[in-house]
């Protein structure tokens, strides 16, 4: 699965509302492959990117361990958040797989300490239950976002300020927060 190929049918329009179903699914797989071909060669990072966009989340917390192991194992945290957020700032339709990376990752150990960045992503999930179930109103789920960036802004800005970025997406995609200044 080539590079050439991924972007070819990145390209590929169903219309005005996207690729259409099966196009997107290709896509997907298409991108998965050459995620698991880029970690045979030992591209973790590289290999991150297009699990992140592959629909595998399962394959993509294996990777995101796999990974973690390499690096100091107080950062194990980091590695996780920074791929929850990563997917939920790729677009709105993504909640449902970041939940299932959560998941998996919890499950794996990666997520299992309960650190402030585990705290602040089990928070995120549960406003967007609350928006889902038409408990918080839009200028809720705003304020409390901001709320939930402000309270948490120590750990999620003070360890990687990439975190923190995607952080602020996140709240402008998912619940209305303005984007910050330039």
């Amino acid at each position: 699965m080539s590079k050439a190929a991924c972007k070819f049918l990145g390209k590929a329009k169903g219309g005005a509302g996207g690729p259409a179903p099966a196009v997107a699914a290709a896509v997907a797989a298409l991108h998965a492959g050459r995620a698991r071909d880029l970690e045979a060669t030992g591209a973790l990072a590289d290999a991150a990117k297009h699990y992140a966009v592959g629909g595998r989340p399962a394959e993509y917390a294996r990777l995101l361990g796999a990974w973690a192991a390499l690096g100091l194992a107080g950062e194990a945290d980091l590695f996780g958040a920074r791929a929850v957020l990563h997917l939920l700032a790729l677009g709105k339709g993504r909640m449902g797989e970041a939940q299932e990376l959560h998941g998996a990752l919890a499950v794996s150990g990666l997520l299992a300490h309960r650190s402030p960045l585990e705290h602040f992503l089990l928070l995120v999930f549960e406003l967007q239950g609350l928006v889902d179930s038409y408990t918080v109103g839009k200028s809720g789920a705003s304020a409390a976002y901001s709320a939930l960036l402000s309270s948490y802004r120590p750990s999620l800005a003070g360890r990687d300020s990439r975190i923190f970025a995607l952080a602020q997406r996140v709240g402008t995609l998912h619940f209305g927060v303005p984007p910050p200044p330039n």
